[in-house]
């Protein structure tokens, strides 16, 4: 999944974060409370700008305009995060909204801590996934401890896997603790995932 991501230029990349942004604006209509995303991860090597992760930016501008963007601040020492929700504004700022303290994961810089029963969505990055909603994450763990506590919570989000269609796997494995997502979104659409991965 490394190659295949590494094989992918800027451009392609580009638009199909836009397709994934335009899909997952559909995916969430029906939502109005604040939703979990992420952040890029960006990686340049030899000059080349390389994207790790989808670049949900046109989907953050529209959710930050309605005050229901919230991004993972991590606890690096005790390997956890929290959602932040940001602050209403015109547009999403990079250069004011975000900081990058480690390992060029961008963060909020400021915003207000959010508890999981508060999100209406959570908006799941991986290195890759299958079509039974399977995730295999980058190995830190910070997603398989944040969404831990759903089992025992009355209300709760939706989880919505985030990947490039050449990030779709025939199956990935899966360990007890891995929690599966109930849709996907890719550049192609949005896969409603099944326990089978038919």
């Amino acid at each position: 999944m490394r190659e295949r991501l590494r094989s992918m230029d800027h451009a392609n990349a580009a638009a199909a974060s836009l397709s994934i942004c335009s899909h997952l604006g559909q995916a969430l209509a029906d939502t109005d409370g604040p939703v979990l995303s992420f952040a890029p991860i960006r990686r340049v090597n030899a000059g080349i700008d390389r994207p790790e992760e989808v670049d949900l930016g046109d989907l953050h501008h529209a959710l930050v305009a309605q005050g229901r963007l919230a991004l993972p601040r991590i606890d690096w020492d005790n390997r956890t995060m929290r959602a932040w929700l940001l602050p209403r504004a015109e547009r999403l700022d990079g250069s004011r909204d975000l900081e990058t303290r480690r390992f060029d994961v961008p963060e909020p810089a400021h915003g207000e801590p959010l508890d999981l029963t508060q999100l209406d969505a959570v908006l799941v990055p991986g290195l890759a996934f299958d079509r039974s909603g399977a995730r295999l994450g980058r190995g830190a763990g910070f997603y398989d401890r944040f969404l831990e506590p759903l089992d025992g919570i009355e209300r709760a989000p939706r989880l919505i896997g985030v990947c490039f269609e050449r990030q779709l796997a025939e199956r990935v494995p899966v360990e007890e603790h891995d929690r599966r997502v109930g849709a996907l979104v890719t550049e192609s659409g949005v896969i409603v995932c099944n326990a089978t991965g038919a």
